[in-house]
């Protein structure tokens, strides 16, 4: 299911407590909200992580929410944008048509017309990933000379002054590398088409060199401008558009190089016993090939266990996606996905699960105020903490103290 990364904006707490329970308790949509509570606060989340859909309040203290429309446009061109405001300003809702606002709410307008908007933002961007897959003409402008050189670094082996001389017609002198290898099994229409999404998607993190095709997969060199944890999350998408565009999977695997000694003949033939080993086996996942000596999948391994175990022992803290990557220094796309692959749920469910449990437990000590239970499990609102129990258990904190027949404070 394609994650959906939300962000909240107003400098009213409950409001973006609100409005992120309700969006993050739609099993319809998977949806990742990150909350904010001014323009620059969102403005520090939107320079680190890709948003896809942007809820703001459009007047705050500072920043405007049209003036955050506006700065976000410059950093995710495909965000979609909603308003919220208090007032019945048609001045400011005809501004907001202009700078590509989709959706202009007021506060006061019920739950149900909030997801309906809500709904609508999300088939515009499942159109959009749609279109992505149309290749505009001249898509690559690239000489079939760099093909053809990527090609010979690849297939034949050659000697040290050989290879550098040949990277040097293909403009590189230094830096370091990637050479990503799409596995696809497929036509030359397909790889065409996986290659524009893959050059799509990267080209904010990477300069495409050269690119060609072999037995059915796709070879692509590319000089970074951003760490290579950075790649998990467009590689992401890319293989999800690929995959409903023509119900196929794909694997990516990726070779981060040092120019000065790297061997593009070794990295393929690794590239391929790699293939023939693993990803027969895990189609439509990424790979960072390791060095030799490391295992993956037990680093995998040790990313969930790290991940789990700082959930359980912080449920009272910021478990945003951006926190829990930052800790383990993976991209938040590619994060949520290994995640839901080896546990086979979303972090968002984990989460929610054991703050249920949690609440279980000390919703039964009657000498604990609904107040200090909130606090526990990380709400600085008690109506935020009400609705969220409320939307994931049908009952509220005091129901539930009810129904198990416990006396305790707060009860009115």
């Amino acid at each position: 299911m394609q994650l959906y990364t939300v962000l909240v904006v107003d400098d009213e707490s409950y409001i973006v407590g609100s409005v992120a329970a309700l969006l993050q308790c739609q099993h319809q949509w998977n949806m990742e909200v990150y909350r904010a509570f001014s323009g620059e606060e969102a403005l520090s989340i939107l320079t680190t992580t890709r948003i896809d859909i942007l809820l703001a309040d459009i007047r705050m203290p500072g920043m405007s929410g049209l003036e955050l429309v506006k700065r976000t446009r410059t950093l995710w061109p495909e965000c979609m944008a909603m308003l919220l405001t208090a007032y019945d300003d048609f001045g400011s809702a005809y501004e907001a048509i202009h700078v590509g606002v989709k959706a202009f709410l007021l506060k006061t307008e019920s739950d149900e017309r909030l997801l309906e908007e809500v709904g609508r933002i999300v088939a515009l961007l499942e159109e959009k990933r749609t279109q992505a897959l149309e290749l505009p003409p001249n898509a690559f402008q690239r000489g079939e000379l760099n093909a053809q050189l990527l090609l010979s670094l690849l297939l034949i082996k050659r000697g040290e002054e050989q290879t550098r001389q040949l990277l040097h017609l293909l403009g590189i002198d230094s830096g370091e590398l990637w050479l990503i290898c799409a596995v696809a099994q497929d036509t030359e229409e397909h790889l065409s088409s996986l290659e524009w999404l893959v050059r799509d998607q990267v080209s904010h993190r990477a300069e495409t060199i050269a690119s060609c095709h072999i037995d059915g997969n796709l070879f692509l060199l590319m000089r970074p401008n951003a760490p290579i944890s950075s790649l998990f999350g467009a590689l992401e998408l890319a293989q999800e558009h690929f995959a409903e565009a023509f119900h196929k999977e794909n694997s990516f695997v990726l070779c981060a190089l040092n120019q000065q000694t790297c061997n593009l003949h070794s990295e393929y033939l690794r590239i391929n016993r790699f293939v023939e080993a693993v990803c027969g086996e895990t189609n439509g996942f990424i790979h960072l090939l390791p060095e030799s000596g490391i295992d993956e999948e037990m680093c995998n391994h040790s990313v969930i266990d790290t991940i789990t175990g700082y959930i359980q022992s912080h449920l009272n803290s910021d478990l945003s996606l951006n926190v829990l990557s930052c800790l383990v220094g993976y991209n938040p796309a590619y994060l949520s996905r290994l995640f839901h692959e080896k546990t086979g749920e979303q972090i968002s469910g984990y989460i929610a699960k054991l703050k249920i449990r949690q609440l279980q437990t000390l919703i039964s000590d009657a000498s604990l105020s609904f107040n200090t239970i909130a606090e526990s499990l990380g709400f600085n609102s008690r109506s935020y903490f009400n609705r969220y129990v409320k939307r994931l258990t049908g009952s509220t904190p005091q129901q539930l103290r009810d129904l198990a027949g416990i006396s305790g404070p707060d009860l009115s």
